[in-house]
């Protein structure tokens, strides 16, 4: 019942809301003009099918069988309770009469195409998450502990044990995955022989990036950015002719002073770097002691940098859907506007925060010098408790 709830789950359920969100007509459009382009299920993208639960179907029961097998040994299963062979299991299958159940529309399911995209739900998704922790955690105290397996078999991997059903639920898994998209099935022994590539990655390459990750993190902790700049480096290793370089890496960009035509103003227009050169490390840091509204957010801010004034304020990002915690230019209901406490509308307009324990927020926007010309800003950090 498990690895069929799990056969369910990620290869009919999750195939079929992933139809649901983009069917086969689907188009991809232009983020700006919001004209079609072409189609969304072109090239490297195949458009998925949804496997028919059938228990004469070898590939589904090679699935559960390997599945059901590494199930019995975590949860110590007797021998003598356990199928002897596939044909066995075939036959306790069939008189399970398990059946797909009804799928049910998904709601509030976002799926993210391209890994450029802003995220405009982050938040909300992740305080989502965290009740659903919440629930599950308050769910599980109330189980009773008397009704539960004393212990659970835990298993390492060993991908030479044939009888331990490591490899073959790893190729029943490819291999399904790979039907429904329609792309190269794979052999049990090509399974292996990757596993294997794996390990030895495992052993060999990751533990010396994480040394070596660490090294650095020692010098950040002794300081030496601010006394030897040039004792931190990068790696570049090929294990394979045991290459090993280390050199200084490049410096961040830093903003500089430059004139920019604009195409909606039809003039040059001079942008000003605040502070002079910062680097996509640094920010600028909103913390007045205490919840601001609006208006002394803007009132504030050319108090504490230089005479900037904010003429947009909106969540740093991609502006989601063109909605903005303040705007210079509206005259209708700006008292109203000013007198909102800032942390209030931003929860308004983007939704609710991460966690209740965050006490900031990251902002941009549109801003101008004491001498008219245009301001360019790092990110800023406004606590607001």
């Amino acid at each position: 019942k498990f690895s069929f709830d799990e056969l369910v789950l990620q290869h009919i359920t999750r195939i079929k809301n992933l139809i649901y969100l983009f069917p086969q007509d689907e188009k991809v459009k232009d983020k700006e003009t919001g004209q079609i382009i072409g189609d969304f299920w072109t090239g490297h993208k195949k458009f998925p099918q949804v496997p028919k639960y059938d228990t004469n179907n070898n590939d589904i029961l090679d699935y559960l069988y390997a599945s059901s097998q590494l199930y019995a040994f975590a949860f110590n299963v007797p021998n003598d309770k356990q199928p002897k062979s596939r044909d066995e299991f075939k036959q306790i299958l069939e008189k399970l009469n398990l059946n797909v159940p009804e799928w049910k529309e998904p709601i509030g399911l976002k799926i993210k195409v391209d890994e450029d995209d802003e995220d405009e739900s982050d938040e909300k998704e992740s305080e989502e998450k965290e009740k659903e922790i919440e629930a599950i955690l308050e769910k599980l105290k109330k189980i009773d502990k008397s009704t539960l397996l004393q212990k659970m078999n835990e298993t390492e991997f060993e991908k030479d044990d044939d009888n331990n059903f490591h490899i073959d639920y790893i190729t029943a898994v490819a291999n399904t995955r790979a039907r429904n998209y329609r792309i190269k099935e794979t052999s049990r022994h090509q399974c292996k022989i990757i596993a294997g590539k794996i390990i030895a990655a495992l052993a060999t390459t990751t533990a010396m990036i994480c040394g070596l990750v660490e090294l650095e993190f020692y010098k950040l902790k002794l300081g030496l950015q601010y006394v030897q700049q040039d004792s931190f480096y990068n790696a570049n290793i090929n294990l394979a002719v045991s290459q090993f370089q280390f050199f200084q890496p490049d410096a961040a960009i830093r903003a500089e002073e430059a004139e920019v035509y604009d195409p909606v103003m039809c003039m040059n227009e001079k942008h000003i770097p605040y502070p002079p050169n910062f680097t996509s490390w640094d920010s600028l840091i909103v913390d007045c002691g205490k919840s601001l509204t609006i208006g002394e957010f803007v009132k504030q801010f050319p108090i504490l940098f230089n005479g900037i004034t904010c003429d947009l304020l909106f969540k740093s990002g991609k502006m989601e859907k063109g909605v903005l915690l303040y705007n210079d230019a509206i005259h209708r209901k700006k008292e109203q506007v000013l007198n909102t406490i800032l942390i209030d509308k931003y929860i308004e307009a983007y939704g609710k925060l991460v966690s209740d324990k965050r006490n900031y927020v990251i902002l941009a926007g549109n801003f101008m010098t004491k001498d008219g010309d245009i301001a360019d800003l790092p990110r800023i950090k406004y606590y607001f408790k």
